[in-house]
């Protein structure tokens, strides 16, 4: 049984109830199905996906409301690395926004410290639909991030990019 804690890519199969009150869920994570007995369940999956199955009512906000969705990047070869680039990432994209050059909501990424010196993730901040043309055009905005950033700072200058997500992460299940 694994650790629901640290499952990834997630998603909500069913829903069991008892009278009113969900009993238990199944959730499926890499092509393995769980079941979890619940004494309570809030649902997190962004779209109310647990409410609807259960039969709640709910309400789901428009997209422009909803927490952006993510793509992550695992960046190998960073120079100098250190807790300036906390700023410096968020500062740049905002300046390429403000000057037209990436769309909006990039200026919300963030970089974080790997495991060594010379590494970092650069956790970029997309709008995205469920369109698959949508997604591909998000995942080219991140990519488009990464190399102003390399083009900008010093520190990502002569990076690579060393893994990526499978694809654009929203919170969803």
């Amino acid at each position: 049984e694994p650790n629901i804690d640290v499952c990834l890519d997630t998603t909500v199969v069913s829903v069991r109830k008892r009278g009113e009150e969900i009993a238990g869920v199944t959730v499926e994570s890499s092509g393995t199905d769980y079941d979890i007995l619940t004494g309570m369940v809030i649902d997190c999956s962004g779209s109310g996906a647990v409410s609807a199955m259960a039969g709640a009512g709910f309400e789901v906000e428009p997209q422009e409301k909803r927490q952006l969705a993510a793509y992550v990047m695992h960046i190998k070869g960073l120079k100098g690395y250190d807790e300036s680039l906390r700023i410096k990432v968020p500062w740049c994209l905002a300046e390429a926004v403000k000057n037209r050059l990436l769309p909006p909501e990039l200026r919300f990424s963030v970089v974080v410290p790997g495991d060594s010196q010379d590494e970092g993730y650069l956790k970029i901040s997309l709008a995205v639909s469920e369109d698959v043309e949508d997604r591909q055009r998000a995942i080219d905005d991140a990519l488009s991030a990464y190399k102003y950033l390399s083009g900008r700072l010093d520190a990502f200058r002569d990076s690579r990019i060393a893994k990526t997500s499978m694809g654009v992460l929203e919170r969803d299940g």
